[in-house]
């Protein structure tokens, strides 16, 4: 479920492995939700492009805090679109690529 991976990324420590750990467990449920695979998948992807941005870079606090902070918000919006209409649903993950396509472009 959705707010215990949320729970269980509050609660570690903002590092790398925190963020592995939630890109993985948003993947597994993105297979196991079906209905909602296109949420769960863009928070793993949104997780997994920081972990590449940080890992094996030097990286200021802020920085990693400000991840841990944007992944954040994005997973509390997609835990209350889950039980919304599918219009809410793809607003949010639209909202979710759009923001993350400003901050990562290609």
């Amino acid at each position: 479920m959705l707010s215990d991976i949320i729970a269980a990324f509050e609660a570690q420590p903002a590092a790398i492995a925190a963020f592995k750990a939630f890109a993985s467990a948003c993947a597994d449920l993105a297979e196991k939700d079906t209905n909602n695979a296109a949420l769960h998948l863009a928070l793993a992807v949104v997780a997994r492009h920081y972990v590449e941005d940080f890992d094996g870079q030097p990286v200021s606090l802020d920085e990693v805090s400000s991840g841990r902070d944007t992944i954040l918000r994005h997973a509390r919006a997609v835990n209350a679109a889950l039980a919304a209409d599918a219009e809410t649903k793809l607003s949010t993950v639209n909202g979710i690529v759009v923001s993350h396509l400003k901050a990562h472009p290609f």
